[in-house]
């Protein structure tokens, strides 16, 4: 199955601009099918007698359910957003993990990588330096008796 990034500005409600979630910010749909937070469509919200009413901000149809009813049960999940955010969340766990790796990857690079050189450059200093592999033993040998 291929998974693609839910598009941006999609999850999240146009009247607070807070994006949607399962818990306290869950997508509800009105009678006209246009979807808001429950926060949002709680505070438009107008009691009337035994009748909550909400104007929709978009196109104004009113939605109406009973005051035994809370709006959250009165009105339908969005359940394409709702399935959109936990893919959101999924993706954003996946970026920050690949974001890690790479600053982790940076980090070693920027400060592992010159302190490696440094020692390595230091040790060649103290090394005291060998002689050409190409000069045979005699050559040596004969170094030595004078």
């Amino acid at each position: 199955m291929l998974l693609r990034a839910p598009k941006p500005g999609k999850l999240e409600c146009v009247v607070c601009c807070y994006e949607y979630s399962r818990s306290d910010r869950v997508p509800r749909v009105l009678h006209c099918s246009h979807t808001f937070c429950a926060p949002c469509l709680e505070k438009m919200s107008k009691l009337d007698g035994g009748i909550r009413c909400v104007s929709c901000p978009l196109c104004r149809w009113i939605t109406c359910t009973p005051v035994s009813l809370t709006l959250s049960g009165a009105l339908w999940v969005n359940t394409d957003i709702w399935d959109q955010i936990l893919e959101a969340q999924q993706w954003r766990k996946q970026d920050a993990v690949e974001d890690f790796n790479i600053t982790k990857t940076q980090l070693i690079e920027t400060t592992l990588t010159p302190a490696v050189c440094r020692t390595t450059v230091n040790l060649l200093k103290d090394r005291p330096l060998r002689r050409p592999a190409s000069r045979s033993l005699l050559d040596t040998r004969e170094e030595r008796r004078t």
